[in-house]
């Protein structure tokens, strides 16, 4: 079986304005080969969650972390292997799901998500 761990990682900007909290309530995904696995991403802070930029990353052991896309709605997304990965968000929940499709050795490892919140920057 395949062990995807799951951290979140959060880009905390302060400043006078809210922080940024991104949450994961599951610590580890384990699924067998050819199977599916979802990793949910709920975050709080944001002002404009469905405008926000949500990053995916995997950190594989031995690895650098790598950046896999980032997604803000489906017209606003970056290239990534859509065969192997979607993602999606429910704005009522404030939650970003990275879904990651027929698993193989090569998907274990660490999986983030991020934000960027650029209202700290206007």
């Amino acid at each position: 079986m395949l062990l995807l761990q799951v951290v979140i990682l959060a880009f905390v900007l302060s400043g006078g304005c809210a922080q940024i909290h991104l949450r994961q309530t599951q610590l580890s995904v384990t699924r067998t080969k050819e199977k599916t696995a979802r990793i949910d991403c709920e975050a709080s802070g944001i002002q404009d969650f469905e405008n926000a930029y949500i990053h995916w990353y995997r950190h594989r052991p031995g690895e650098a972390p790598e950046w896999i896309l980032y997604f803000k709605k489906k017209a606003d997304q970056s290239s990534f292997d859509k065969k192997k990965f979607r993602v999606d968000k429910t704005i009522e929940k404030f939650t970003c799901t990275l879904t990651v499709d027929r698993l193989t050795d090569n998907d274990m490892g660490t999986y983030y998500c991020a934000c960027w919140d650029r209202t700290v920057l206007e």
